[in-house]
């Protein structure tokens, strides 16, 4: 339906140089940018409380490589939407010291549900919430 027939993990893996491989990735990117803000709208338009159903909940938006074809996961953009419930503090682009687990996040996330732990997965990928975020 957007005119890309390859496999997925194919096209990442073809590097930056295959423009026929680049185009549908943006393509692909795009399409599902545009559902995740069609989500995003459809829950900032239900009013709940003193807000908006956005306003009480997160949404985590990412990919699981910032290169896919190199397997890199340094410099990976992150896109958290909402508040949940008033947790985050929202609006605004927050680039991390460079080396920060991304661990980090999912402690946050972690913390935003209520669940007070201080780690996520293996120690060593993680140093604690990442509090930049919250509110």
């Amino acid at each position: 339906w957007v005119g890309s027939l390859e496999e997925g993990h194919n096209l990442s893996h073809a590097g930056n140089t295959n423009a026929s491989a680049r185009t549908q990735l943006i393509t692909r990117h795009t399409w599902h940018a545009q559902q995740v803000a069609y989500i995003l709208n459809r829950l900032e338009a239900i009013p709940e409380g003193s807000g908006t159903m956005l306003d009480n909940t997160v949404v985590w938006w990412c990919n699981e490589l910032s290169v896919g074809n190199a397997h890199l996961q340094n410099d990976m953009p992150f896109v958290l939407a909402g508040g949940c419930g008033g947790f985050f503090n929202t609006g605004r682009y927050v680039r991390l010291p460079t080396g920060t687990p991304h661990n980090n996040l999912l402690v946050s996330l972690l913390n935003a549900f209520g669940i007070p732990d201080q780690s996520f997965g293996s120690e060593q990928f993680c140093t604690g919430p990442v509090t930049q975020l919250h509110a």
